[in-house]
C-alpha cells in the first residue's frame, strides 16, 4: 500500500523540511546553467542580438551590481567566499531546512559560485543579458536575485497555513 504525501507538502508549507542534498542539487543545476551559458557567449557571440524583450551582448564587470567597486575586485571575491563558506556550515550543521529556505541556499550558492569563478578566472564577472532599461547581468544574477524574493516573500507573506492554526 502506497502512502499518500503530507497535506503540507501538497500545500507548499514552507514549513515542511527538506534535505541539504537538495540544495546542492539545485546549487549544481545553478551553475551549470550559469557556466554553459556563459561559454557560449564568451565563443560564439560576435554581435549582440536582439531577442526582441531583450538583447544578447557580451560585457564584463570587474565591480559589483550597477558597476559598483570597480578596480576593488578583492572585495567582492571576499565577500563571495564568505557567503559560499556561510551557506555551506549552515547546510552543514543543520541539513534539514524549510523546503523554501533549501531553494534560497542553492540558487545563491550557485550564483555565487559561477559569478565567482569568473572573478578568479577572467578577473571580472561575464554579464549578457541585456533588457535596455537595467544594467546588463547574468544567470548567476538572477538566481541570486530570485532567491532574495523568495526571502522577502515568506517574511512579508507568512503561508496561510501558519497563521490559520
Amino acid at each position: 500500500m502506497m502512502r499518500s504525501l503530507p497535506r503540507s507538502v501538497m500545500s507548499g508549507d514552507i514549513r515542511v523540511m527538506r534535505s541539504a542534498h537538495l540544495a546542492y542539487l539545485i546549487a549544481l543545476c545553478t551553475f551549470i546553467f550559469d557556466r554553459v551559458t556563459k561559454y557560449l557567449v564568451v565563443s560564439f557571440l560576435d554581435s549582440p542580438i536582439d531577442l526582441g524583450l531583450f538583447h544578447i551582448v557580451h560585457v564584463t564587470n570587474t565591480g559589483i551590481t550597477w558597476g559598483l567597486l570597480k578596480g576593488y575586485s578583492v572585495i567582492p571575491i571576499a565577500v563571495s567566499l564568505f557567503v559560499i563558506c556561510y551557506i555551506l556550515y549552515i547546510l552543514k550543521v543543520s541539513p534539514k531546512q524549510p523546503s523554501v529556505m533549501i531553494w534560497v541556499f542553492g540558487l545563491v550558492l550557485g550564483g555565487a559560485v559561477g559569478n565567482l569563478i569568473d572573478r578568479v578566472v577572467y578577473g571580472a564577472v561575464i554579464d549578457f543579458i541585456d533588457l535596455g532599461w537595467w544594467p546588463v547581468f547574468n544567470l548567476a544574477d538572477s538566481a541570486i536575485v530570485i532567491a532574495m524574493v523568495l526571502l522577502v516573500y515568506i517574511n512579508f507573506f507568512p503561508s496561510s497555513s501558519k497563521t490559520s492554526k
